[in-house]
């Protein structure tokens, strides 16, 4: 088996040429799935819906932080799931849909929620063991999302197909 070249400056290239054609786009869902969740929460915690001290009954734990987080987290799921399928399509030479890939994004929420907390946690487990391991174990996984988008194998697939990838 020879060995395969890699053109980083191919693939860098590409990546900006697919985030200019579509940056309207891409800033629009960013805003919407990631910027408004976000100010959201962070309007509750300054006007005291939601006190991090729990000083005034309120604490991290509230259901209310608890159900903001949920929603902000969700919303960076569905926006990094809707830009790595059009990313992929795009580089692929096909015309990229947003709407599409969000729709597409929207089937993979649950197993996005479940490969990040999966990946969340064995990394955390490897930073705990002298930061290098958990280094690795973070880009053994970095790919693990465009593997479950594009081959739709879930979770664990796309866990053991990650680090194939990474390689």
């Amino acid at each position: 088996m020879e060995d395969a070249k890699i053109d980083t400056g191919r693939i860098v290239q590409g990546g900006f040429d697919t985030l200019g054609r579509h940056f309207p786009a891409y800033l629009a869902l960013g805003l919407l799935l990631g910027g408004l969740p976000t100010f959201a929460m962070q309007w509750l915690i300054l006007n005291g819906a939601v006190d991090p001290s729990g000083a005034f009954g309120f604490s991290l734990s509230s259901p209310i932080y608890i159900a903001s987080w949920i929603i902000s987290a969700l919303g960076g799921y569905l926006l990094q799931a809707t830009i790595v399928r059009t990313a992929i399509v795009d580089l692929g030479g096909t015309r990229a849909d947003i709407g599409t890939s969000l729709a597409i994004a929207f089937r993979f929420v649950l197993p996005l929620l479940g490969l990040s907390i999966i990946t969340t946690v064995l990394t955390f487990i490897g930073l705990v063991f002298l930061i290098v391991p958990g280094i690795i174990v973070y880009i053994m996984f970095i790919v693990s999302v465009h593997a479950l988008i594009e081959e739709g194998g879930g979770v664990f697939h796309s866990l053991q197909r990650s680090p194939d990838l990474t390689r």
